[in-house]
């Protein structure tokens, strides 16, 4: 079988290589999950099919053991964006997406307790 082409293997991107892609997708994450109500992706493309990988996770403090951390992934058969959640108490894997670039993550309301679905029964 042997070795895949250099050029299959996806570019490792940077914050500061990629700010605008960085910025679009970083809020919507941290060590503790999802802070928006962000799609879960029932069949991510392959690995051979990313073209492009960047981290999203800040530094993990020690603190937190069960803690997330996320990567973003670029399909290159479509251009399509998907983050990995990886981590947490059974250490397991979400994927999340798929997304376009120019719309990002902001779009998807926050997760948190919806005040309004409460009716005033608190």
């Amino acid at each position: 079988m042997g070795v895949p082409a250099l050029s299959r293997f996806p570019q490792v991107g940077t914050p500061a290589s990629h700010p605008e892609l960085f910025a679009a997708f970083v809020p919507c994450v941290n060590g503790l999950g999802r802070t928006r109500q962000l799609p879960e992706s029932s069949a991510a493309p392959a690995a051979d099919d990313w073209a492009f990988f960047m981290s999203l996770s800040e530094e993990v403090v020690p603190v937190q053991p069960h803690a997330y951390t996320h990567s973003l992934a670029v399909a290159r058969s479509s251009d399509l964006i998907y983050i990995f959640q990886d981590g947490g108490f059974v250490d397991s894997r979400t994927v999340f997406g798929p997304f376009h670039a120019e719309i990002g993550c902001l779009a998807f309301p926050p997760v948190g307790l919806d005040w309004m679905s409460l009716d005033g029964r608190f």
